[in-house]
């Protein structure tokens, strides 16, 4: 413990990867320290460190604890195992691929503002689309547009 920072030196924790989360535009990982027994979770701690983790693996963390806040040191390495609580899980999954599709998405609608071939492709959708009055009909067109993108791909190999 440093004398008048307050700041306690890094200690190795287990910590559970939450999955991906987005902070506004920015890409964060969500982490929580792995509750002692029948304890219930706490907050998110979200750290920009780049890297691939499974969602709800827990791995060790080097970490240093302030009065307000946690400092993670590196990125969490070494998987030690599965986090139990599969509901849990379950959600941090959820969320984490909302992120990442929310990501995908983003990084299309980019390319696609930059990409007359993708809008010209797009406008004779889009026109049928418009003629379209329920919501069922604009899904069954989104689901068949997509059945097809996912037809090409499989035929691509």
């Amino acid at each position: 413990m440093s004398a008048h920072t307050g700041d306690a030196a890094p200690v190795i924790e287990r910590w559970i990867y939450g999955g991906l989360r987005l902070n506004g535009t920015k890409q964060v990982h969500a982490w929580l320290p792995e509750p002692p027994a029948n304890t219930p979770l706490g907050e998110e701690l979200w750290y920009g460190h780049r890297g691939r983790w499974v969602v709800g693996g827990i791995y060790q963390a080097n970490v240093a604890r302030h009065e307000q806040r946690v400092s993670l040191h590196g990125r969490p390495s070494r998987w030690l195992q599965r986090y139990e609580d599969r509901t849990a899980v379950g959600r941090w999954e959820v969320l984490d691929r909302q992120a990442r599709d929310t990501v995908a998405q983003l990084a299309l609608e980019r390319r696609a503002a930059k990409d007359t071939a993708l809008a010209e492709a797009l406008a004779p959708l889009l026109a049928i689309a418009a003629t379209l009055r329920t919501g069922e009909q604009r899904r069954a067109l989104l689901a068949y547009v997509t059945a097809q993108v996912y037809a090409a791909r499989a035929r691509r190999g």
